[in-house]
């Protein structure tokens, strides 16, 4: 046989058999690769717009239902009612108000401790909740408990965002009080509505049994005003001028009288001849409590006036005299659980000093006053972070719920105190340049530290506050016992305003600048002091805070039962064998069984009178149950809404929202005791 030669031609043998692919005949042209590069791109956006469609589809149609249900629950009229105060109100102008100070002032070439003291008298409504609750609850105006405060509230914001849009820049400069007074008529109407309209939903939902659903409204309602105030703030102050806030905000305001003068509140009218008469009875029965209410509001009143009309020094010693008054009245006027707790109020947010007319000047100033400082723009100082900011308090809300709750109150304000020291430590790293030499951005450092941990260490500080204040209310006046707890914490946030604007004066920070053109020059700016002063009011007298938790808060757990007063009264005198042993952690009220069943009765009835039901039938069990669910209820609001109230560190709105209970028309006599 013939050798077979193996000198075969690589040509004679087909590609596939070499393992290379065969090339095609014609290669596709451009023109073809093109077209059909662009059928991809169609099919892709095709798919993507699909998805989008269906899935906004979807969520209007949820929202549709949701809203649907809510309205059947409630009622049309209250439904837009709340939608008129939550986007408008709740929303947009309180985070105008919270944010447009400090372009205004800067606008008209006024200094940090100006800005600071107007800041003090803007916000005093806020502790001033437990005079307003105090009126609302015991002093009815023709006939109404709301109504007519809330169209009073209503006068008196249109009034004051009138007042600031019209009023000249020279008159604003010479007459700084004037501006503080406008503000705080504007503060008026958000405070009092708020406080309203928070009580109304309240007694509604306990008949109802879907709370987490109207709260979750009032959530997303005030979130998305609060997100459309913070996105044009800071591109109108640096395009326009502050000016123009004031002009958008005043329709926003003007809006609600309308549904409030329709009578789209649904509360019982108090028939003649007591429709406007003081209710003597509910006085007397919780003088304590209404005496408390009072005295912080007073107290917070006069520091507005003091810190309109006096020096710095002067407002020192005015607040440092009035705390120590009402920390006495407080021991004398409530159990000691409720003193201790308000003791602890008081001194932790005090101590935490603000001082945003030295620090919010020094982030924004130009490079003629500090020549290598951030020199922020409004669009990100007010805009940006606020908008990272409310991420970080909802994260505090998560963080919340999945770790901090299984804490106890003590462990939780310690270490969110702490938390907040480090945050504030970001802050004075910015102010000495060390993120510039290790090469992070001013904006990057400001993020991470004010925009971020400072906003969720006070998210996680506020919701176990809202817890303990809320295990120690008194049930007979939830109203007014909230706001005096309350009070005592937004008394301490004007006192650290006052503190604050005492120690910008006495540390020598100036904040003027020369690009105001109304006289003002660079040697004016000095901000020299400014590390100490933020060492001295952000890290060490707040961790002076730090042991007054191991003395003044109860030690108890944040997850267990929650028990109101009533509940534990009740419970001891079912069981009095035992009444040392069932002592209430927050001190329990020396009422009697009959006197809570009879309170249960009214607040059945008037709870069903406002949803148009009736309540003869319903056994008492069921009364009784209803008003056990009404202090968890109350709670939810509070938390969720924590996320809305803590815009650029200041806690005020935030802890001051007062629930309202049904109201009772307690004709009890006796005196609740001080101590225990």
């Amino acid at each position: 046989m013939a050798e077979v030669s193996h000198s075969v031609s690589h040509s004679a043998i087909p590609a596939e058999v070499l393992g290379a692919p065969s090339l095609p005949d014609s290669l596709p042209s451009t023109e073809t690769l093109g077209k059909a590069t662009a059928r991809q791109r169609r099919s892709r956006a095709s798919l993507l717009r699909s998805g989008w469609e269906a899935g906004g589809q979807a969520v209007l149609q949820c929202g549709g239902k949701f809203y649907t249900r809510l309205r059947k629950e409630y009622g049309t009229e209250f439904l837009m009612l709340l939608s008129n105060v939550c986007l408008g109100v709740k929303g947009i102008i309180y985070q105008y108000l919270m944010t447009v100070g400090l372009p205004y002032f800067k606008w008209l070439g006024l200094d940090g401790v100006k800005y600071q003291t107007n800041f003090t008298i803007a916000w005093t409504p806020w502790a001033m909740k437990g005079i307003f609750a105090s009126l609302t609850d015991a002093w009815p105006i023709g006939g109404y408990h709301a109504k007519w405060y809330m169209f009073i509230a209503n006068v008196l914001g249109v009034a004051g965002l009138l007042g600031l849009a019209v009023l000249p820049r020279e008159t604003a400069r010479t007459h700084v009080w004037i501006v503080g007074a406008f503000f705080f008529m504007a503060q008026v109407q958000v405070a009092v509505q708020d406080m309203l309209l928070d009580g109304k939903y309240t007694e509604l939902m306990a008949i109802s049994g879907r709370g987490n659903e109207i709260v979750t409204y009032v959530w997303f309602m005030s979130t998305v005003g609060n997100m459309m105030a913070s996105a044009t703030v800071g591109p109108i102050s640096d395009s326009v001028g502050p000016g123009l806030v004031f002009w958008i905000a005043l329709p926003i305001a003007l809006q609600t009288a309308y549904p409030i003068l329709r009578g789209w509140m649904p509360e019982e009218r108090v028939p003649p001849p007591n429709g406007s008469k003081l209710q003597v009875a509910k006085v007397k029965s919780e003088w304590r409590t209404f005496a408390m209410g009072c005295s912080t509001g007073v107290a917070a009143l006069g520091l507005a006036i003091v810190g309109a009309a006096f020096s710095p020094f002067v407002q020192l010693v005015y607040t440092l005299s009035v705390s120590v008054v009402v920390s006495i009245l407080s021991c004398f006027l409530c159990k000691r659980e409720q003193a201790t707790t308000n003791l602890y109020f008081l001194l932790s947010v005090s101590l935490y000093v603000q001082i945003p007319g030295a620090i919010d000047f020094w982030y924004t100033a130009d490079p003629s006053c500090v020549a290598d400082g951030p020199h922020f723009d409004f669009t990100y100082y007010q805009t940006v972070s606020q908008l990272v900011g409310n991420v970080a308090q909802v994260a505090g809300i998560v963080l919340f719920q999945l770790c901090v709750r299984n804490w106890r109150f003590r462990t939780a304000f310690w270490v969110t105190t702490v938390v907040r020291i480090v945050a504030s430590c970001v802050d004075l790293l910015i102010i000495q340049r060390v993120n510039v030499r290790f090469g992070l951005p001013d904006k990057a450092a400001f993020i991470l530290g004010d925009a971020m941990i400072l906003n969720l260490a006070q998210m996680l500080d506020l919701m176990p506050a809202i817890l303990l204040t809320s295990r120690l209310t008194s049930p007979a006046m939830a109203t007014t016992s909230f706001a005096v707890l309350a009070g005592f914490f937004n008394f301490g946030m004007n006192a650290s305003r006052a503190l604050g604007t005492f120690m910008i004066d006495w540390f020598g920070v100036k904040t003027a600048e020369s690009h105001t053109g109304v006289g003002a020059s660079a040697e004016e700016c000095d901000f020299s002091n400014l590390s100490w002063l933020v060492l001295v009011a952000h890290i060490i007298l707040p961790a002076l805070s730090i042991p007054l938790a191991f003395f003044l808060i109860p030690d108890l757990p944040i997850n267990g039962p929650l028990e109101t007063q009533h509940a534990s009264a009740s419970r001891q005198l079912s069981a009095s064998s035992l009444a040392d042993e069932d002592t209430m952690a927050g001190g329990g009220l020396d009422e009697t069984d009959d006197q809570y069943t009879d309170e249960e009765s009214t607040t059945a009835a008037a709870a069903a009178a406002v949803a148009g039901k009736r309540t003869s039938d319903e056994p008492t069990a069921r009364q009784n149950e209803q008003h056990h669910e009404t202090a968890p209820t109350v709670l939810a609001i509070e938390m969720e809404e924590m996320a809305l109230r803590v815009p650029m560190g200041l806690c005020v709105g935030s802890s001051s929202v007062m629930p309202r209970t049904p109201r009772m028309a307690t004709e009890e006599g006796g005196d609740r005791g001080a101590g225990d």
